[in-house]
Parts: structure tokens; sequence; C-alpha cells
């Protein structure tokens, strides 16, 4: 049961959660891209934004973490976490797919060559698929290593990622500018 207080809410709000931000932070994320790249120093490059959705994405696994350390490492066992966690981890969940998907797409179609760019874009998309597909046999990782291993491996991953893309910054930089 979802509730805050005595209300209930209802799942179908917790899965309309991250598509209402999307619409709500879509242009919040847009001005705040638009005052950067008019700032001194300028917008941030491909891999800054997707190293700082890689942060937002690590930072929404943080709120899964503590859950977790709140409610017991076993599910149904032991008491249930607010729902609050769950809205705090879609919140960034949803900041950080604004900082890499879009930049994403813009990326593909920046440095794919001309005649191959249509399927590149494909290609981007079905790493997408791959990895929604991949993220079903979380389960079965989860029920090996134990939720909160998971929980911590992922943030991690996330954060070694991410800065390694602000470490390789300057050479992704230069690479991309050759195209």
């Amino acid at each position: 049961m979802l509730k805050i207080g005595n209300f209930q809410i209802p799942t179908a709000w917790i899965d309309s959660y991250n598509g209402l931000l999307c619409v709500i932070l879509g242009p919040i994320m847009a001005a705040i891209w638009m005052k950067k790249s008019k700032s001194k120093k300028g917008d941030f490059n491909i891999s800054q934004k997707m190293s700082l959705g890689f942060l937002f994405l690590a930072i929404a696994f943080a709120f899964m973490i503590v859950a977790v350390m709140k409610t017991g490492t076993v599910p149904g066992e032991g008491p249930k976490a607010s729902v609050l966690f769950i809205l705090a981890f879609i919140t960034f969940q949803s900041i950080g797919e604004m900082c890499f998907a879009p930049v994403g797409y813009g990326m593909v179609n920046k440095l794919a060559p001309a005649k191959y760019a249509s399927l590149l874009m494909g290609v981007w998309f079905a790493s997408m698929f791959v990895a929604n597909k991949l993220s079903g046999y979380v389960e079965l990782v989860i029920s090996k290593l134990g939720m909160l291993q998971v929980f911590i491996v992922i943030p991690v991953c996330l954060l070694i990622i991410g800065f390694l893309l602000l470490a390789l910054n300057k050479k992704l930089e230069k690479m991309s500018d050759g195209n």
C-alpha cells in the first residue's frame, strides 16, 4: 500500500509520475541549458551533460539504498519504506535521464557519418531496448546478491562511468570536433 499519512496513492499515479516530471521539468531543463549556454563559460559539452546525468542517477539510487536500510534487505519482511523514497528516486532518475537522453540523440546525430545517421540512431534505440530487457533480470541478481548490494553496485558503476567521462572529457571533445 502506498500511503502518505492517511491518503492512499493509487499505483497508476506512481507509474505516471515520470511522464508528469518530463512534462513539467522539460521546459525548466531547456531554460537551464539555454541560460548555461549564454553564460561566460558556455554550455556543458556532451560528456559533461552525460556525467551530470549519471550523477543524478547515482543520487536516485542513494534514496533506494536508504529505503532498503530502513526496511531490511529481504523484500516483504520488516516495515515498509515510505513512498517518498520512491518519489525521490523517480524524480532524480527523471532529471538524470533529461541530462543524457536528449544529449545522446544529438550526439548520434552530430557524430554519425551522414549515410549511417539513421542506422546509428536505430542502434541507439536498440541499445535502450536491450537495457530495458536486461533490467528484467535484475531481480535474479537481487535474489543472488541481495537488494542492498545491487543498489550499492549500480550507483558506484554510474559514478565510475560519470567520472571516466569527465576525465576523458577533453579527449572526447577533441575526437568529436574532428567530425
